[in-house]
């Protein structure tokens, strides 16, 4: 039980998809009838309403060869030419926002995916669109293509969030990951960052939450208190750190257990260095991920709720049951997103991840028991839809 005390949700940390239901003895009717009301959308296995958050990568082109990357980097091979790689049309888009505006529930629709979105030619009129929807949008970019015009642009469209994969705290490291980075490229996307914020400032317009981002391998693992003091020195809100994803060619440059232990240290520091500066980081919850045992515990008591709340889709149309597995639900190519939402392999996939506690069994292709990505909302969701016991059965759950 130890995983539910440290992680429970923290301040002004409740997920949009419980409605910020209050998880203490002062909940009053009009709480209690919003919980009872999510309890009824999660038991639903062809939900009316559509996922909070969809995640949707645009292209799977990219600019960059990042050591490290499982589609693009240079010691993987047999890989396709960057022309003949998928990338989403602008018709597919708007039919997705269509579907997503009918369903109505999404509040965020994130630009993410293999490839660099900011190479779509139609990346700003995506944001464009999907801000005239009423969505709130964000973009996932290694920053190369970042200058003073695109960013300002950015922030006018009013961009809730740009995430930046620096994944260095030093301009050395930073070229030993982005091999055909030119030289001095991350001090230029550091003041790129800064002159955006400026210009927000001087329009009178909400900044762009910047997080910084960085995934974990033997090249960084050391550098991360400076990619902290990159992160306030742009003022950025968040540093967010991911373990590294693995192929056959790049296994020799993950972290092997004696670099694990030191890194989970220089983790620890990072986050400690963040909190003084005013910056959130995920190092806890990672350092929680990284214990052996953590999911398996967790889905021993919680349901996956991810395919209520989530969605994740490819440039090729593919859509996924989250990010953590290899199972395909759909494809936009082959029907709209409303037909795979309420279709029977979603309703099917989202019966099995609501069941995982009593059938111990993870839905065909998915890593629930492994490193499950979700695992942090999933718990937080289930304390908000349960706030006084560990299961709908009412076993103890807030201490």
């Amino acid at each position: 039980m130890m995983w539910m005390r440290k992680h429970a949700p923290r301040s002004g940390d409740s997920p949009s998809h419980t409605s910020g239901a209050r998880a203490d003895d002062r909940a009053g009717p009009g709480d209690l009838l919003r919980i009872w009301r999510e309890r009824r959308r999660f038991r639903c296995s062809r939900p009316r309403r559509g996922p909070d958050r969809v995640q949707v990568g645009i292209t799977d082109r990219c600019n960059y060869r990042c050591l490290m990357c499982t589609m693009h980097s240079p010691l993987v091979t047999g890989l396709p030419p960057e022309s003949q790689r998928a990338q989403m049309s602008l018709n597919t888009f708007r039919g997705l926002l269509r579907d997503l505006k009918h369903l109505s529930g999404t509040v965020q629709l994130d630009l993410v995916g293999v490839g660099e979105p900011l190479l779509h030619p139609d990346c700003l009129q995506m944001v464009t669109e999907a801000r005239q929807f009423g969505f709130r949008v964000g973009v996932a970019t290694n920053g190369s293509l970042l200058d003073e015009d695109r960013s300002r642009q950015l922030a006018e469209l009013g961009l809730y969030k740009l995430h930046l994969s620096i994944n260095s705290g030093s301009e050395e490291v930073y070229q030993q990951v982005h091999q055909n980075a030119p030289a001095g490229t991350r001090q230029r996307i550091l003041d790129c960052l800064k002159e955006m914020n400026a210009h927000c400032d001087l329009k009178g317009i909400d900044r762009p939450r910047l997080a910084l981002a960085c995934v974990i391998f033997k090249h960084n693992y050391r550098d991360l208190p400076g990619l902290v003091r990159s992160a306030a020195e742009v003022e950025a809100t968040d540093v967010h750190l991911m373990p590294m994803g693995t192929t056959p060619e790049t296994e020799g440059i993950a972290l092997d257990e004696s670099q694990w232990q030191q890194a989970r240290g220089i983790m620890h520091e990072a986050h400690q260095l963040a909190l003084q500066l005013g910056l959130t980081t995920n190092a806890p919850d990672l350092l929680m991920l990284e214990q052996p045992g953590t999911c398996r515990d967790v889905y021993r008591e919680v349901p996956c709720y991810v395919g209520h709340n989530f969605s994740l889709i490819f440039a090729d149309g593919q859509v996924r049951f989250c990010c953590g597995c290899d199972l395909t639900v759909g494809n936009l190519n082959d029907h709209s997103f409303r037909e795979i939402w309420r279709g029977s392999t979603y309703a099917e996939t989202r019966r099995q991840a609501l069941g995982l506690p009593r059938s111990g069994k993870a839905p065909a292709g998915c890593a629930c028991f492994q490193a499950c990505p979700h695992w942090r909302d999933n718990v937080a969701t289930h304390q908000c839809l349960h706030p006084h016991s560990a299961d709908p059965e009412g076993a103890p759950w807030v201490r």
